[in-house]
């Protein structure tokens, strides 16, 4: 979660990584995802996605999932970043079954198309 934040601080000067495969972090309830799209769609040849925890604080900027559900019900529909991620492999840990991150589980199932294995821990 501290990478996170360091990423988005200085997410204005984000560079594309080419060669990223694997984006692995673990989330914290005190800090947002806001970061984590600008990441994903900076990471065109990204095919595994792993998270520790589902929580994380909800913020005017990360909605509730990722940046494209905002915290409140608006009529305007966003594109999702996670609608042209290549993610082959969603690995979640620290996983319990929470409203909230059943939510965020069919989010992540909704939008990553190219998805074909989900691990759950």
């Amino acid at each position: 979660s501290d990478s996170l934040e360091v990423f988005h601080l200085c997410c204005d000067t984000m560079p594309v990584f080419h060669n990223l495969l694997t984006l692995s972090f673990e989330s914290d309830k005190e800090r947002g995802w806001q970061v984590v799209p600008l990441l994903i769609n900076n990471s065109p040849n990204l095919d595994n996605l792993i998270i520790k925890g589902l929580v994380h604080q909800v913020t005017n900027r990360c909605g509730d999932a990722c940046s494209c559900i905002p915290k409140r019900r608006v009529k305007k529909k966003r594109v999702c970043c996670l609608s042209t991620c290549r993610v082959k492999v969603l690995h979640i840990s620290g996983y319990r079954g929470t409203c909230g991150e059943l939510k965020h589980m069919r989010h992540f199932l909704a939008n990553l198309k190219c998805l074909e294995t989900v691990k759950v821990g």
